[in-house]
């Protein structure tokens, strides 16, 4: 009996791990995964001051100060490659209430 509970128990934390695994691919931006629209939005923000190519590099939790933000790579209107983070005040709950962006 304890070999079936414990082959029960490998199945059901490969499924857990399985579904966490799925759920984290989705998060990222861009390529066939579309994105989250927290993402999608941080994004446009970014765009929407005139930043091009940019490209999500992940959740940056410093450059906020006590809320985490989400970092770009992007290219500034000379055409210069920097790091940027879009900062909510609202942190990773709320997006509507607009962004802030920090430069790195």
């Amino acid at each position: 009996m304890k070999r079936s509970t414990a082959f029960f128990l490998a199945i059901v934390t490969m499924l857990i791990l399985l579904f966490l695994y799925k759920a984290a691919v989705k998060i990222g931006p861009g390529g066939n995964n579309g994105g989250s629209s927290f993402e999608a939005s941080a994004q446009q923000a970014v765009e929407a001051q005139g930043y091009k190519n940019v490209q999500y590099i992940g959740v940056d939790t410093f450059a906020c100060g006590e809320v985490a933000g989400v970092a770009f790579d992007a290219d500034n209107v000379n055409g210069v490659r920097v790091r940027l983070v879009a900062c909510n005040p609202d942190g990773l709950i709320n997006f509507n209430k607009g962004w802030h962006i920090v430069t790195r």
